[in-house]
């Protein structure tokens, strides 16, 4: 009992108190109740739910996405793989469509229905690129492709009413670089998406004793490698017999499983179809999300004083006005005498890309000045003075062109250049235009101008053209640039081309040299039958799915003569 001093009464009723009653002096004790006094706790709670649901969304997301990308990266890669000209170019094309507009009517039910013309351009630059053994071509279709493609893309997922031509340009670029700082995203959720199939399924993820058991074995493996690769080396200089059993082993493993297991045709193939997959995936995840896209297109600069743009416009338009008084009396009159040595086309050469690349400045510069400088009446006028100014350069440099053609014939370049002035002649007319209107729809005029001149041109082959021109001017003038003929061209100016060189083909001419002791042929000859074992070798070269209707085409022309066999 404790000693305790008071009054008797006091005395009593401490006796008297229950013997697990506290008293006053006892320090108290306070029970933590979880989820209701401590509020750390319940954050933690509440982190968790956040966590698993979020982890869901990724889940249900990878399951949405995931499959359907996969498949597009398999058929991708049977289409495009080491098949840059073939017939799996389209069907590529057609199924990028496809996988664009299935997961936008997957998340919003519908697609947009005035995608048609861009929908129908791309599949034909698609089949253009397969009618084709011209590589400036097949790389100019395919940057349409890839510029077409992402204009659908765009205007399937967000409302395109109203954007400027910069707005395209910065959805764009969000876009393909969105889509590639997504591409480890479909590790992320699908991991979660594992994870919730075996919650589902019952199982428990591993936990952190066997996780840890699993990381310590990894790391004694890795660490065993190199080591063990010393101690063989060391074990096989010091036997023989050893060292032999080893040099079999290797010799197996090398020479028989690596090339079935790593063969470069199928590694290349899992990559692209991995590559492909993590894209799609990654450009699908963000093109949903549109925040940072709405963003950056629908943000309206501070469009700059106007001033500025009138006094630097001002002098280049006046600098313009000399050079094109020089132009008129000097090239197009003739009024002017040129410089000693100097002949018409030389003169016409040295100018021309300086003239085409001042024009194509002046259509960005008017476009941006229109775009970023407030309005001014002023400035408009100047603007227009430019332009009118640039159709005279651009008359300027055909014109040039046009001279150096008639003196040294047609290259791909050549027309290519021919080509490029008339689309700029087209655009800047639309940005005239745009000039004194502002709701004119400038972006729209330039894709539909630029892509129905292109296909247009892609479509007259421009090497067969070429070919046949620069050999009616060789049985005019009696002479050719045969190196340019029958290795710089490509096969879709193989008939004109077989067909000049018909004599050769079927007659070959050659003489014994006494030196090397056997029958040559001429450098003439020598060069047809080059050409011929090219164009045999790439007809022999395709198959169902890289298959290519030039190749085809040439291939079917030679087979039309009788070629003696023993000379090719």
């Amino acid at each position: 009992m404790e000693n305790y001093s008071g009054s008797l009464q006091e005395q009593q009723a401490f006796l008297n108190a229950p013997k697990n009653q506290e008293t006053s002096t006892t320090k108290p004790v306070y029970v933590e109740r979880p989820m209701l006094n401590n509020p750390k706790v319940q954050q933690s709670e509440e982190q968790k739910k956040a966590e698993a649901e979020k982890m869901e969304k990724s889940a249900q997301w990878f399951k949405a996405v995931a499959p359907g990308t996969f498949l597009y990266a398999i058929v991708y890669a049977i289409c495009m793989y080491k098949n840059p000209e073939g017939i799996g170019v389209p069907f590529c094309v057609g199924a990028t469509l496809y996988f664009f507009c299935y997961y936008a009517k997957k998340f919003y039910g519908t697609a947009r229905k005035c995608d048609i013309f861009l929908m129908i351009t791309t599949v034909i630059l698609g089949i253009l690129t397969c009618t084709t053994d011209s590589e400036p071509i097949i790389f100019l279709n395919k940057l349409g492709i890839l510029l077409l493609a992402g204009i659908y893309l765009l205007e399937l997922y967000f409302d395109v009413t109203g954007w400027s031509f910069m707005a395209y340009v910065k959805g764009g670029w969000y876009a393909f670089w969105g889509g590639v700082s997504m591409m480890l995203v479909p590790f992320a959720e699908g991991s979660s998406f594992v994870k919730i199939l075996k919650s589902k399924k019952g199982k428990t993820t591993m936990d952190e004793k066997n996780k840890e058991k699993l990381f310590a074995i990894v790391i004694g493996l890795v660490l065993a490698i190199p080591i063990v690769c010393i101690l063989l080396l060391l074990l096989g200089s010091a036997d023989v017999f050893f060292s032999d059993m080893l040099e079999n082993i290797l010799e197996f493993i090398i020479e028989w499983e690596l090339p079935d297991l790593f063969d470069e045709d199928f590694v290349g193939f899992l990559v692209t179809v991995l590559l492909v997959f993590l894209f799609g995936y990654g450009i699908i995840t963000y093109i949903n999300t549109k925040d940072t896209i709405l963003k950056e297109t629908a943000r309206k600069g501070t469009r700059a004083n106007s001033y500025i743009a009138i006094s630097c416009g001002s002098v280049i338009a006046f600098v313009y006005l000399i050079f094109i008084g020089i132009q008129i009396f000097g090239l197009f009159m003739g009024a002017l005498t040129l410089p000693e040595g100097y002949t018409y086309a030389e003169y016409a050469r040295q100018g021309f890309f300086q003239l085409a690349f001042v024009c194509f400045f002046n259509v960005c510069m008017v476009l941006i000045v229109m775009g970023c400088f407030e309005d001014n009446i002023i400035l408009k006028w100047i603007m227009a003075v430019i332009s009118a100014c640039t159709y005279v350069m651009l008359v300027s440099a055909a014109y040039r062109m046009i001279l150096y053609i008639s003196v040294y014939h047609l290259t791909f370049l050549r027309v290519f250049v021919l080509w490029a002035i008339a689309v700029m002649a087209i655009v800047m007319l639309g940005t005239t235009v745009f000039i004194f209107k502002k709701e004119f729809p400038i972006f729209r005029y330039m894709l539909v101008s630029i892509t129905v001149l292109y296909i247009g041109f892609a479509v007259a082959h421009p090497d067969f053209w070429i070919a046949k021109y620069n050999i009616e001017q060789a049985n005019k003038e009696e002479g050719i640039d045969e190196y340019h003929l029958l290795f710089n061209l490509s096969l879709d100016a193989a008939v004109p081309v077989l067909d000049y060189y018909e004599e050769s083909i079927e007659n070959p001419k050659g003489y014994y040299n006494e030196y090397l002791e056997k029958y040559c042929l001429t450098d003439i000859s020598a060069r047809v039958k080059d050409y011929c074992i090219r164009i045999e070798e790439a007809e022999e070269e395709m198959n169902a799915r890289t298959f290519n209707f030039s190749k085809a085409v040439a291939g079917y022309k030679l087979k039309q003569y009788d070629i003696p066999k023993d000379d090719m």
